[in-house]
């Protein structure tokens, strides 16, 4: 008890040098509870972000992988071609068999041919000088299942499995504004067109419009209009560079898988085959661009799923691969920095702090001989003289501690409070 009363006599009679010691504690105690909320928040950040994403993503052949093997293995390009050819990218029924996992939560998929525009239609954008008929690739290297080749046309007729397979739609960027979505499930060629394109060719909801192959102009396909939309990509990307009317999103025209199975097998049975110059084989069937996605409910299912495919066989040549999962990494960067950022400036507060503190009570010490000189002549140990010094620092620091850091945890709460109200509106 005398100790503390010692102590406490010892601070009231010291005020500025205990003042200056609770100002630098409390500096430090109110920089440490922020870097360490900080550090903290950028850290369950992390982990929530992981546990709330999506993720959708594509098998794919990993192209960097068969052309560094072939450069190995010393191959020129007619190898280099044989193996590129040798894994195309999976076809449908593979990637349905895949579907069938139970980390997998969704499948769908949607394919594409280019086709010019048929008689009373032109293509939105047309009148600046775009050519349909633009070339494309030899015959079986046009996408999945290599039915012919790809030819720029003057549009891009895309075919939905599901309503969940039309992102544009389902992530608002696209809507329908007149008419009505067409049946997904159908293999009537009904279709939804933009509103730039249906007020470019005065149609309306009701008409049909008639597409032909940029291969070979005699086959031709009508569609009747059963939507019309709107894009906001049409008019944020006016100014990209393009190389034909079908990059152009107003030029989208969008119908069921079901309908463009249709078309490609059509077009597959009435196709003209033939060798070219250079040895390709070329064909005039029209050429399906097809692409497959996954959907997971989080990473983990991600993960596993990737490991299963590789013990059911999956050539190491193909690749499980998310454009969510490179985009959360990507974003996860500044986290990052920010947490070791925090972590950096805690050790540095913290060893200032202590080196500060450390010589201001050498200090305090010294200038004390005489008291402690005092203090053991009267008959009280230096052990109980080294405690008091040690409870008048505690007296100091705790409540400085208790204020700083009572500072910081209402400016960290305030903060997260005005974020969350951010982030709701």
């Amino acid at each position: 008890m005398l100790i503390i009363i010692n102590a406490l006599k010892s601070i009231t009679r010291s005020k500025g040098r205990n003042i200056l010691i609770g100002i630098i504690v409390l500096a430090i105690a109110a920089a440490s509870c922020v870097a360490l909320a900080i550090r903290n928040a950028a850290n369950e950040a992390e982990t929530a972000g992981v546990d709330l994403l999506t993720i959708t993503a594509s098998i794919s052949a990993d192209t960097q992988r068969l052309l560094e093997e072939s450069r190995n293995n010393g191959g020129d390009m007619s190898s280099v071609r044989e193996m590129m050819s040798a894994y195309q990218n999976l076809s449908l029924p593979e990637l349905l068999t895949y579907s069938e996992s139970e980390y997998v939560k969704n499948f769908y998929y949607s394919g594409s041919v280019s086709l010019n525009a048929g008689d009373g239609l032109e293509a939105y954008g047309s009148d600046n000088g775009f050519v349909g008929n633009g070339g494309g690739f030899p015959g079986g290297m046009g996408g999945q299942g290599g039915r012919g080749g790809v030819t720029a046309g003057d549009f891009t007729v895309t075919g939905y499995s599901s309503e969940s397979a039309m992102t544009k739609f389902t992530n608002g960027v696209s809507k329908i504004t007149d008419g009505e979505m067409f049946d997904i499930t159908s293999s009537e060629t009904n279709c939804l067109i933009s509103y730039e394109l249906a007020l470019y060719n005065g149609l309306t909801v009701g008409d049909t419009v008639t597409l032909t192959n940029p291969n070979a102009e005699e086959e031709t396909y009508t569609f009747t209009i059963k939507g019309i939309y709107t894009d906001s990509d049409s008019g944020e990307s006016g100014n990209q560079i393009r190389f034909s009317t079908s990059q152009d999103p107003a030029n989208l025209i969008c119908i069921s898988y079901g309908a463009l199975e249709t078309i490609t097998e059509h077009s597959a049975s009435v196709a003209v085959t033939e060798t070219n110059e250079m040895g390709f084989e070329t064909s005039t069937a029209v050429g399906e661009q097809f692409s497959g996605a996954f959907v997971f409910a989080g990473y983990d299912d991600y993960e596993k799923f990737g490991e299963e495919l590789t013990a059911k066989g999956l050539s190491e040549y193909y690749t499980l691969s998310s454009s969510d999962i490179n985009d959360y990494e990507a974003g996860l960067v500044p986290l990052q920095s920010l947490s070791q950022f925090a972590t950096t400036l805690l050790a540095v507060i913290l060893s200032i702090g202590a080196v500060i503190l450390i010589v201001i009570n050498v200090f305090n010490i010294r200038e004390r001989k005489y008291e402690v000189g005092v203090l053991t002549a009267i008959g009280i140990k230096k052990g109980k003289v080294a405690m008091q010094f040690v409870a008048e620092l505690l007296c100091v620091t705790l409540v400085a501690v208790i204020i700083g850091a009572g500072k910081a945890a209402r400016f960290s709460t305030i903060h997260f409070l005005k974020n969350q109200s951010d982030q709701r509106r």
